[in-house]
């Protein structure tokens, strides 16, 4: 259940999480951040700024949520659940590194 909520609410740490394609983390971000955007302007009025809410715009951002979700799935569907070695994707590193990392906080001890 958490596999599949995650992957309709927030497709980039799903396929970061449970994904071994982490190349796909990025394209998956810009389309879901994209039906985000496009989502809320639609409701405020559109492109156009109507008075009421542009249904067209909100059917788009739909429209790119559900495409970056489907390919979430389909990135994730031959995965067993488990972190995938060496992922190589700055985003998917940032999501799946440890609060303890002991990489980070040397850093940030040494930047004292």
């Amino acid at each position: 259940m958490k596999r599949a909520a995650l992957i309709l609410l927030a497709p980039t740490v799903a396929v970061c999480r449970f994904g071994c394609a982490s190349c796909c983390a990025a394209p998956i971000t810009v389309l879901w951040l994209a039906g985000i955007v496009a989502i809320v302007l639609g409701f405020l009025g559109g492109p156009a700024e109507l008075a009421e809410p542009s249904w067209a715009t909100v059917g788009l951002g739909l429209a790119l949520w559900a495409i970056s979700s489907l390919w979430t799935a389909i990135a994730t569907r031959g995965s067993s659940g488990q972190l995938c070695e060496g992922a190589d994707s700055a985003v998917c590193q940032r999501i799946n590194s440890g609060k303890d990392d002991p990489e980070h906080l040397d850093r940030i001890h040494g930047a004292r």
